[in-house]
């Protein structure tokens, strides 16, 4: 998650019981980007999934594999990162911001 406050952030779902990886971006809580990808995820599996940013798209991956590119909606704050869990157990074993 890239967040400035509750209202604008980037954030990555991984939504297992769908098999969807699925970016959104909000600015004052609205949805100005969204993109998703179709792919399967196992339970009490790892997974590599990466957010990069360039200045002009988004780039998603998971285990080195491309799922998709996106423009963003709006202006990126340069923010701090962070990670949550919803109804379900995570391990996040690195963040890494270049």
């Amino acid at each position: 998650m890239h967040r400035a406050d509750k209202r604008t952030l980037t954030e990555l779902l991984i939504k297992e019981e769908n098999d969807n990886v699925i970016l959104k971006q909000r600015i004052n809580k609205s949805v100005v980007a969204k993109n998703k990808a179709t792919v399967t995820i196992d339970p009490n599996t790892d997974y590599l999934s990466r957010i990069s940013f360039d200045e002009t798209q988004y780039t998603v991956s998971t285990n080195g594999t491309l799922l998709f590119t996106i423009p963003p909606g709006g202006p990126v704050p340069n923010v701090a990162i962070g990670a949550a869990a919803k109804n379900t157990t995570v391990s996040i074993a690195q963040i890494s911001v270049n």
